[in-house]
Order: C-alpha cells, then sequence, then structure tokens
C-alpha cells in the first residue's frame, strides 16, 4: 500500500444509487431465479476514492452554490492534451476535441451520423469478444453489426486480419477497442498499421475507444491509433476520458478527437443538432480538468495497487484452483478468467457464480459466443475485497480458502 494513498480502504458504496453495488442481478441479467446480496465485481469502476485534487476543485463548484450552464474552457482542453503528450506522446489540438457523456454515447452518434440516410453503408465492424454495448449502439441506431472476431492461439488473442479483408467492404465504420476490453490486450504498432493501412484503403474510418489507455503493463506501451501516420489521423475518431484512469465515470465527461474537419462536421451535427448536448457537465469539466492536471501520482500509485491485485488473483488461483486460467493483463484494470475446464455450460457457470460463490461477475458470453466459459473480474478494488470475492469462487467448486 502507498504510503500516501490508502488503496486498502473498504468504502462501503451500497445505498449510494452505485450501479454496481446497488443494481440487482435479478433485474440487470432478468433472471428467473433469486439471487440475493452478492459481492459485486462487474462493472468496470473502482472502489477508491479519486485523488484529493479532484475532490478540491468539485468542492469548489459546489460551495459556489449555481449550477447554470457551463462551457469547455481552453485551460481544461490544455490539460487534456497535456496529459496525452506527456502520458502517450501525442498532443491532439483543441480544435479537434468535442466532449460527449461517454465513449458509448458517442459511438452511438457515431454510428448514427455515418450510418443514416438512404445508400449509406449499414456494416459497423467489432471484434468479439468485446465491451458489449458496442452492439446496442450499433443495432439500436439501425446498423448492422459485422463481427471480426479475435483469434485465440493458446492464452493471446490476435486480429484476424485474413477475415477482416472481405469486411471492410462494406463498413462504415471499425470500432476499436485499444487497450482491449475484456480480453486486455495492448495492441502493437504492427497490429495497429495493418489494421489502418486495411481501413485507410477502404475509406472506412476508425473509432477508437482508448478510455484504457493509461492502464497498460510496465512492458506494454500503449500506441494512440491517430499517432500512427498522417492518413490514420485523418481516418480516426478518437474517444479518451478520465473515467477509468481516475474513476469518474459518473461524471459523464468524454473527450472526443476528430482531426477531420468533414468527420467532424457530421459528428457535431447529430452531438449539436440532433441530440441538443451543447452544453457540458460543470462539475464533469472542473473534475477532468483537475484530475488530468494534478492526479498523476494518485494514478501512478493506483496503477502500482491494481497490477499487485493481479499478481495475487495469479497465484490465489494457481494455487486453489489451478484449472482457471488467468490470461495476461497488458492493459486495463479487468482481468480474463477462463473456467471452461470446470464447467462448460455458460449458463451453469453463471448461477454458480451468482447462487453458489455469491459473486457478481461479468460473463464472458455478453461479450459474444467467443466469450462462453470465461468471466471477468475487476481488480481496481481494494485487496480485502478481491480476496474475498476469490475465496468464494474457489469455496462454491469445493476447494477451502
Amino acid at each position: 500500500m502507498s504510503a500516501k494513498y490508502n488503496f486498502d480502504e473498504v468504502i462501503d458504496r451500497r445505498g449510494t444509487a452505485s450501479s454496481r453495488w446497488d443494481a440487482r442481478p435479478e433485474d440487470v441479467l432478468n433472471l428467473d431465479y433469486p439471487v440475493g446480496e452478492v459481492l459485486p465485481l462487474w462493472v468496470a469502476d473502482m472502489d477508491f476514492r479519486a485523488p484529493d485534487e479532484v475532490i478540491e476543485a468539485v468542492e469548489a463548484v459546489v460551495k459556489r452554490g449555481v449550477f447554470g450552464y457551463g462551457i469547455v474552457t481552453d485551460s481544461c482542453l490544455d490539460a487534456v492534451a497535456d496529459w496525452e503528450e506527456q502520458r502517450h506522446g501525442w498532443r491532439p489540438k483543441k480544435e479537434w476535441m468535442l466532449l460527449a457523456p461517454g465513449a458509448v454515447p458517442a459511438l452511438h452518434m457515431l454510428v448514427r451520423a455515418l450510418t443514416g440516410g438512404s445508400g449509406a453503408k449499414k456494416g459497423v465492424v467489432i471484434q468479439r469478444p468485446v465491451y458489449y454495448p458496442f452492439t446496442s449502439a450499433i443495432e439500436g441506431n439501425g446498423a448492422v453489426v459485422v463481427n471480426n472476431p479475435l483469434k485465440l492461439t493458446g492464452q493471446r488473442y490476435e486480429m484476424d486480419f485474413d477475415d477482416l479483408k472481405g469486411k471492410l467492404k462494406d463498413a462504415a465504420l471499425f470500432v476499436l477497442c485499444s487497450p482491449h476490453n475484456p480480453v486486455g490486450r495492448v495492441w502493437s504498432r504492427s497490429d495497429l498499421e495493418t489494421l489502418g493501412e486495411m481501413c485507410a484503403a477502404a475509406n472506412t474510418p476508425v473509432f477508437a475507444d482508448e478510455l484504457h489507455c493509461d492502464l497498460v503493463s510496465p512492458e506494454h506501451k500503449h500506441l494512440p491509433f491517430a499517432l500512427l501516420g498522417e492518413s490514420f489521423l485523418m481516418n480516426s475518431v478518437t474517444v479518451i476520458a478520465p473515467s477509468k484512469t481516475f474513476n469518474l465515470a459518473g461524471l459523464q465527461a468524454t473527450v472526443v478527437i476528430i482531426p477531420n474537419d468533414s468527420l467532424r462536421r457530421r459528428f457535431a451535427n447529430v452531438l449539436y443538432a440532433q441530440n441538443a448536448l451543447m452544453k457540458p457537465n460543470i462539475i464533469g469539466v472542473a473534475a477532468m480538468e483537475a484530475a488530468f492536471r494534478w492526479g498523476g501520482e494518485w494514478f501512478d500509485e493506483a496503477w502500482k495497487y491494481i497490477r499487485a491485485n493481479y499478481d495475487f488473483l495469479v497465484k490465489y488461483l494457481a494455487d486453489k484452483l489451478p484449472e482457471v486460467k488467468v490470461f495476461p493483463l497488458e492493459g486495463t484494470y479487468l482481468a480474463w478468467l477462463d473456467f471452461r475446464a470446470l464447467e462448460s455450460d455458460p449458463d451453469r457457470l453463471r448461477r454458480r457464480m451468482l447462487t453458489e460463490a455469491k459473486v457478481w461477475l461479468d460473463d464472458g458470453f455478453i461479450f459474444g459466443s467467443e466469450g462462453a466459459g470465461f468471466e471477468r473480474i475487476v481488480l481496481a478494488t481494494p485487496r480485502a475485497t478481491l480476496e474475498e470475492a476469490l475465496c468464494r469462487i474457489t469455496a462454491s467448486f469445493g476447494v477451502p480458502c
């Protein structure tokens, strides 16, 4: 534990209108059997207090007591650009940036902008198993999901470029998850360059979801897709936010970076004209600037703690339940666990987790059929919470803690 930051602190989040802690599995998953109270490690947010600097910035807004319409200040956008440059070597221009209430809302709007109207291409390519709201963003706006599934070789996922070749011709958009949620891959320069060249040749824009870009292991490096060449830059829509890095998802402030003027206008037309999202959340803007400007030390310590949690999980399962394979965590704070050697039926696996282990994880099959038999678990939680969850899981298979 850091001497300055107490990530071991267990904060009681029940009764706080928390999506993760106060939702009921029966309701969210539409179950036909009772579950009761569970230990939830499903929704991807942290159980840690935000940096003091962020809390102070929010308190300053609250103390003023006036909550009128706001603007996105140059100071805030400078903080975003500074962070991206210092951490990832790319400095996006302020005129490229728009604010949206989240990455998924931004994808909804982009799908609508690119696939709406007669004669428009309707296909949107995703790489399953992948963050499941991508599917609803596509289908909910009248577009068509085109799956370019990742290839699983041993315990490593790779992009299938041979499969992708025939799927870009009629695609209006490619959705890149980088780092990849839920499998934890950090894509290499070769991966991204091959992908970018194929998309540019097909005139298919790339929506780069880079929300987890800061959460990368020391052995790997996140490369912004837009940084890899002029054609990539002008064919990209990148989303970044303080939501994962600093646990600010509930403040709904996401930066959408679109260097291409024409593409940015098409997106802005949906953002502003169709959705009337002209005014940002003033608390979200204040928190974003404070996080990117002063939150670096807090994040670095939080990430060390999360990595130690991953190491703990790997050792715990290797000792207690070695049949469960833990995938390498190159990026994100979400571990991808393969239970197929113990339970081949994904519905039975879900029921076991919820009713016997009394732990709520994200079932792998919700990320696509390719994830059946897997579970995703949040690591951004106090060690005691993670240990309790693992104890419950192993006990449900008859192995004592």
